[in-house]
């Protein structure tokens, strides 16, 4: 409970000198209770859409990438291009 004491006590004295106002948010624009409580899957979907959180479906499943082989760079004071020690890396992808 001491946190809670000081956390408020912080705020109030920022509110005095002018640094921030405190307004009220009604309880159903409270969009940290999407992080905080099991919620109806309807007030979920709108508390998640308010703050633009997306389908993460894609993420999950990987998508196809086109990959570009990267030319080999000689040196230019020697006549043998060096040796890449990590040939896995030589690809970049997009």
């Amino acid at each position: 409970m001491k946190h809670i004491e000081i956390d408020l006590l912080f705020v109030r004295d920022l509110v005095q000198k002018g640094r921030i106002t405190v307004s009220h948010v009604h309880t159903l624009d409270q969009l940290a209770d999407l992080l905080m409580k099991a919620l109806p899957r309807h007030r979920f979907q709108t508390l998640k859409s308010k703050i633009g959180v997306t389908d993460g479906t894609s993420i999950l499943r990987g998508h196809i990438r086109k990959v570009i082989t990267l030319p080999q760079i000689t040196h230019p004071t020697t006549s043998v291009p060096p040796q890449n020690p990590h040939p896995q890396e030589s690809n970049l992808y997009v």
